[in-house]
């Protein structure tokens, strides 16, 4: 098989897919005063649901071969199904968070309609390029996403009161409910990319040192950014603002050339919402394209499009996506915690039914 990635191409990509939630704004979860907490110890408990995805692709060169493996053909055509359309839902969560964002901070008199058809437009650009392309895009985006997350937390740091994050720890209940937010909601969905990219890569190394420094990186960068919010807001302000990183940046100066740095914050937001939305289009595409009997080129549009459409008919304001995304993490449990695992029991079974009948095949002859 050709390689079609390098484990640098999906360090990059895997990181802006997981700024692309809604913690990169740096609003509070469950946890509350904890949230930083939370991000860490969700980085840890990813990791093996991250073996798990891993685990699946190892040896398989597309999408639909993953899931046949495990659940046999039918099965597997079943599976690519519920996860493609799951995949243009999460997508279009997505996409509907970067449009109340653009729209109430940056572009105010912009429609949405046009936010959302811009934004399908570019994703259905990117499905139309190969892997490699992929690649390059995020080893060139990468680098500016964290350069300006850089430089947000080291301007932030002489208004930042450090005591804000005392005490540490005192409710575990909410803590815990917290860090199962962000389990789901910033890492979790981790599983389409993974499984789209990933049969990209050739060695199995690769992937999983590519993929375990996505999720460190990630985990530290989303609890850097939480406490830069919440030590130069305060907590009702970080739990209270729909967008708590960029009522941070409007306060912040970087001498005439910068002065309104929190477009920074939105030109960032909009890369890795892009990124985050287009990896979970990718998936579907991979997934979806077998059963239609249609070239993943010829889905790139259609399925942008219907992502988009849906974006825009889910949540009439804020109030109803953020309400919905207090209620996300159940939706997505079954999906992303209990089937995978499951799955990879399962093709571990059949592989080794497999083994036994070949050999009693062979012992027989």
């Amino acid at each position: 098989m050709q390689v079609k990635l390098t484990q640098h191409q999906l360090f990059c990509l895997l990181c802006l897919f997981f700024f692309g939630g809604i913690s990169y704004i740096g609003g509070a979860n469950e946890a509350g005063r904890d949230s930083w907490l939370s991000f860490l110890i969700a980085g840890v408990l990813i990791i093996p649901l991250l073996f798990c995805f891993l685990g699946l692709v190892k040896g398989e060169q597309d999408v639909e071969a993953v899931f046949c493996r495990a659940a046999g053909k039918w099965g597997g055509r079943f599976l690519c199904l519920l996860y493609g359309v799951l995949a243009i839902y999460v997508s279009a969560v997505a996409i509907s968070i970067f449009v109340y964002f653009i729209s109430e901070t940056a572009l105010i008199r912009t429609p949405r309609v046009v936010l959302a058809l811009l934004m399908a437009l570019t994703i259905a650009f990117l499905l139309r390029c190969k892997l490699p392309a992929l690649g390059r895009f995020g080893e060139m985006t990468f680098p500016i996403v964290a350069a300006f997350v850089l430089i947000s937390i080291l301007a932030t740091l002489p208004q930042c009161n450090f005591r804000d994050l005392l005490p540490v720890a005192r409710h575990i209940g909410e803590l815990l409910n917290g860090t199962w937010t962000s389990l789901l909601l910033h890492y979790g969905e981790c599983f389409f990319p993974i499984l789209a990219l990933c049969t990209g890569i050739r060695d199995h190394k690769e992937r999983k040192r590519g993929a375990l420094g996505a999720v460190a990186f990630a985990a530290v960068t989303l609890c850097s950014v939480f406490i830069k919010n919440l030590c130069s807001l305060d907590l009702y302000a970080v739990t209270s603002y729909y967008f708590p990183s960029f009522a941070v940046a409007s306060s912040i100066s970087l001498g005439p050339f910068f002065q309104r740095f929190e477009i920074f914050v939105a030109i960032n937001f909009a890369f890795c919402e892009l990124c985050k939305a287009g990896l979970c289009l990718l998936f579907a595409q991979k997934a979806l394209a077998p059963l239609l009997h249609f070239q993943e080129k010829a889905l790139a549009g259609p399925l942008a499009l219907t992502s988009a459409n849906l974006a825009l008919l889910l949540f009439g304001s804020e109030m109803e996506l953020y309400t919905w995304l207090g209620l996300y993490k159940y939706f997505l449990t079954p999906f992303l915690v209990l089937l995978p695992p499951t799955l990879l029991l399962s093709r571990w079974l059949r592989d080794r039914h497999r083994r036994r009948t070949a050999g009693r095949k062979t012992a027989g002859t």
